[in-house]
């Protein structure tokens, strides 16, 4: 009797039986089974892409882009993103000094004087403009940080800023971002976080959202 078969893309193989016909079992098998040239057809690595080979996410959904750990380091940047409408950063981290220690933002790598912020240090609103970096928190003594804080992912308006809002505490309280802005006429496609003084130690997770 001959064997069933059943299609596999553009091959057919058969049904492992071994009653159907007079092949012993291991031989059957082997004839059911793809083999490597047949089945790197069928095989596409995803690569770590989340949209790859994929219907793209529905707009309005958080994706995580990229995950940094960063581990008694003073500076650690992402990889070169892919420009999207809006980001979101969370982070957890403690930072090793014994005095007050800030956890600053770049975008870009960009050191130029193009961030302002506002920020509160203790009980006193301060407005810092110029400056090199987006303040976002501070702590110190191996205490933690946390929060989460939204980044425009575009250049927009007449002078092209992207817009920072949101917030990270110390343990402490000593500063907490309320917002800011960078201006630079660039989208964003990479993000630069350092501590002044010595290390930190934790999660940064990245997310973006497309309308």
């Amino acid at each position: 009797m001959g064997r069933v078969g059943v299609g596999v893309g553009d091959m057919t193989k058969a049904v492992y039986d071994p009653d159907l016909d007079g092949l012993i079992a291991l031989a059957q098998l082997v004839a059911a089974v793809c083999s490597e040239i047949e089945a790197a057809g069928l095989i596409t690595a995803h690569a770590g892409v989340a949209t790859a080979h994929h219907t793209p996410p529905t707009p309005g959904i958080w994706i995580l882009a990229e995950t940094l750990s960063p581990s008694g380091v003073a500076t650690i940047t992402s990889s070169t993103l892919a420009v999207h409408d809006l980001w979101m950063v969370a982070l957890t981290l403690t930072l090793t000094k014994d005095s007050e220690t800030q956890l600053r933002l770049q975008l870009n790598e960009d050191t130029g004087s193009n961030y302002v912020c506002r920020y509160a240090d203790n009980t006193t609103l301060v407005v810092a403009t110029s400056t090199t970096f987006m303040r976002l928190g501070s702590s110190y003594d191996n205490e933690p940080l946390m929060g989460v804080f939204y980044v425009g992912g575009k250049s927009l308006g007449v002078t092209g800023n992207v817009l920072v809002s949101g917030g990270v505490a110390g343990s402490n309280a000593f500063d907490y971002l309320l917002n800011g802005r960078y201006s630079a006429s660039a989208d964003i496609t990479k993000f630069t976080f350092s501590v002044s003084g010595e290390t930190m130690t934790g999660k940064i997770k990245l997310f973006y959202m497309d309308y």
